[in-house]
């Protein structure tokens, strides 16, 4: 699959699945949908295949926090994975990275 991003390599976002209210911690599972859920995360590549799934986090977790909870996120941030290759646009060396919608921040 083609991207017009230069060195986009995934895609991420979360949904929030319907569960019965938990015994224990219910109010964590209260998301802004108003319903008992948890948060499941994707993030996919190129060819639509999942290189990573997060779930089981309690609904009224934001999504921006489950990818801070995430292997993904620790090895990123430690350097083990997305460094390159890198693509210079504009004088400014560009490593790949994963789009995801405005839940997620801006972060290396």
């Amino acid at each position: 699959m083609w991207s017009a991003l230069p060195n986009v390599v995934s895609a991420i976002d979360g949904t929030h699945v319907k569960i019965k209210t938990p015994v224990e911690n219910g109010p964590n599972y209260f998301s802004r949908y108003q319903d008992h859920d948890i948060v499941v995360q994707g993030i996919v590549d190129g060819t639509m295949m999942f290189v990573d799934a997060q779930s089981g986090y309690p609904g009224s977790m934001h999504d921006a926090q489950v990818l801070q909870n995430s292997n993904i996120f620790t090895r990123a941030e430690n350097c083990e994975i997305l460094t390159g290759p890198t693509v210079t646009i504009g004088g400014n060396d560009i490593r790949p990275y994963l789009a995801g919608d405005s839940a997620y921040p801006l972060s290396n």
